[in-house]
Order: C-alpha cells, then structure tokens, then sequence
C-alpha cells in the first residue's frame, strides 16, 4: 500500500484533475488571502504545499523573496511558468516534503 505522501504526489502529478474542478475553491482562497494581507508588505513568503501558486504569486509585488514547496515537479512547473521573468531571482522552488525540505 502506497504512504500518504505516495498517494498526494500521484494526485498532484496530472495537476489539471486537482486544478480544473477546484477553481472556484483556489480563486475563494486567493481574494481570502489578499483580503487579509492587502496593507501588509513581506520580507519572506513561504508556501507549504504551493501547487500552481496561484495563491502566493500575487502577494509577490510585496514582498522580498518567495519559496514555493510542493510534493509534486508538475505543479512547480507550472508555478515556475507564472514567475514574472523580472522576479524570477527572487523565488525560490524546492520540490520536497515539508519535513524533509
């Protein structure tokens, strides 16, 4: 029987089954985080679990540096694609487990 991390990295290695019947779910939580971040600004950002980034990319405008961390290549990959060229040194992308990262 496959870990739990096993079972997670599968889900997440074909993104398009987790992201095109969860849109309206990633789109609630980016304005939620927007919403309670909008007057703060960020030296370090930190996303566990990261995904397409759809959710920490826009808090990149304020701040200095960005990690993404995700179990799955294909969703950092497409993260990686949404990394304005001109900030791209200021993001970093590691492809890991939380404790093992």
């Amino acid at each position: 029987m496959a870990s739990k991390t096993e079972q997670v990295k599968t889900l997440f290695e074909v993104p398009e089954k987790y992201l095109g019947p969860r849109q309206y779910d990633i789109r609630i939580r980016v304005e939620t985080i927007q919403r309670f971040t909008e007057t703060l600004m960020f030296d370090r950002v930190l996303d566990i679990g990261c995904g397409d980034g759809s959710i920490s990319l826009p808090l990149l405008p304020r701040c200095n540096r960005l990690t993404l961390l995700d179990l799955s290549e294909k969703m950092l990959e497409l993260a990686r694609k949404k990394v304005p060229s001109e900030r791209a040194g200021d993001v970093d992308l590691i492809h890991g487990e939380f404790m093992g990262a």
